[in-house]
């Protein structure tokens, strides 16, 4: 059985699809398709670029560049490790009612033991542990100069450094009311 060869439309009244008409010789070519490699998939995403108007071309270049500038700062961020410490301390200090107050928190995996906490270099606080994700609430007025029988931070000290020492290792953290580090 042969195969019609026509220009008219199908046996059912559909006109014959172009990749199935039939050859001069009388057998029917299969057109190839269309290629879907990641070059011709690029030449087809910049050709319909191309023809788009100026003002969406401005627009999506706006875009890719903030698109770019988030990925590399959040990219650095990750590279970076985000600036902690060797305790994996995180110390924030801020203003209360009655002065300022020292919010520390053990983000590490492990348990700091005999723990003295150092501010500006001069006033003193010890606490026997803190528990990994532990936190402690401290104001500046409980710190001690020369330790438990010295005379107490004033309540307006402004803190700059705190010192953390423990069994388990130190670090220094510099602050500002109202900052995290």
């Amino acid at each position: 059985m042969t195969p019609e060869r026509t220009s008219a439309p199908g046996a059912a009244g559909r006109p014959t699809p172009p990749s199935a008409r039939s050859s001069p010789s009388g057998t029917f070519r299969i057109a190839a398709p269309p290629p879907t490699g990641p070059k011709a998939l690029l030449d087809k995403a910049l050709g319909a670029f191309g023809a788009q108007d100026r003002y969406f071309r401005i627009q999506a270049c706006l875009v890719a560049g903030w698109l770019a500038v988030s990925i590399a700062t959040i990219a650095t961020l990750a590279l970076s490790g985000g600036g902690g410490n060797a305790l994996g301390a995180e110390v924030r200090a801020e203003m209360a009612v009655g002065g300022p107050v020292l919010l520390v928190t053990n983000t590490s995996g492990t348990p700091w033991t005999d723990v003295t906490y150092t501010l500006n270099g001069l006033y003193v606080y010890r606490q026997a542990a803190l528990d990994p994700g532990g936190h402690l609430t401290v104001p500046v007025g409980r710190f001690r100069k020369g330790g438990t029988g010295g005379r107490h931070a004033p309540r307006d000290l402004e803190p700059k450094l705190l010192a953390i020492g423990c069994e388990e290792g130190q670090a220094q953290v510099p602050l500002s009311a109202g900052t995290a580090r």
